[in-house]
C-alpha cells in the first residue's frame, strides 16, 4: 500500500505526474495537494459559531442604556463565567517562602515560592522598590521590563 493510499497527500509536480513521497525523487521541486478539506471545515464551523456568539454579545451590549442597565449585565456575565469555572475553591494558606534576594540599585527582587493549592507550588518574583515613598512611575517602568523577549533594565 503506498502512501496515497494510507491517506497521505499526493505530491505533484510542475510536470503534473502524480508521483508517490517514498519513491519519487522530485519532491524538492514538487507541491503538496491537499486530499481533504477537513481541516478547513472544522476551522470554518467554529468560527461561524464565534461571529454569531459575537453577534448576540453585540445586540446584547446596545441594549445597555442606563448606570443600572449596565450592572445587570456585568452582573449576567459574571454568573456566566462563574458557571463556565465552577464553585471557586476553598481557601487554603499560602506558605509563602522567599527563597532569595537580588539587589539592586532601585529595587530588590525577591524570588518567592507559595502554594496556589496544597501540593501545587507557584515561583514568583517580587519586584519591592528600596524608596518608601510612593512613587507612581514605579509601576510602569515595571510594565517595560519585558519587550519583545528580552528583559531591558529599569
Amino acid at each position: 500500500m503506498s502512501l496515497t493510499q494510507q491517506g497521505f497527500p499526493r505530491i505533484i509536480s510542475s510536470k503534473s505526474s502524480i508521483h508517490d513521497p517514498v519513491t519519487s525523487g522530485m519532491q524538492d521541486t514538487a507541491r503538496l495537494v491537499p486530499l481533504n478539506r477537513l481541516p478547513r471545515m472544522v476551522h470554518e464551523y467554529f468560527v461561524e459559531h464565534v461571529r454569531k456568539a459575537e453577534q448576540v454579545a453585540e445586540k446584547r451590549r446596545l441594549q445597555i442604556r442606563s448606570e443600572q442597565d449596565a450592572a445587570a449585565y456585568v452582573k449576567e456575565i459574571r454568573t456566566k463565567i462563574q458557571q463556565c469555572l465552577g464553585p471557586w475553591p476553598d481557601k487554603t494558606p499560602l506558605n509563602s517562602r522567599i527563597t532569595g534576594i537580588l539587589k539592586r540599585d532601585v529595587y530588590n527582587i525577591e524570588k518567592v515560592i507559595f502554594d496556589s493549592r496544597p501540593g501545587f507550588p507557584v515561583t514568583a518574583n517580587l519586584y519591592v522598590p528600596k524608596s518608601k515613598k510612593k512613587d507612581a512611575s514605579w509601576s510602569h517602568r515595571l510594565l517595560r521590563t519585558f519587550n519583545a523577549g528580552q528583559i531591558n533594565p529599569l
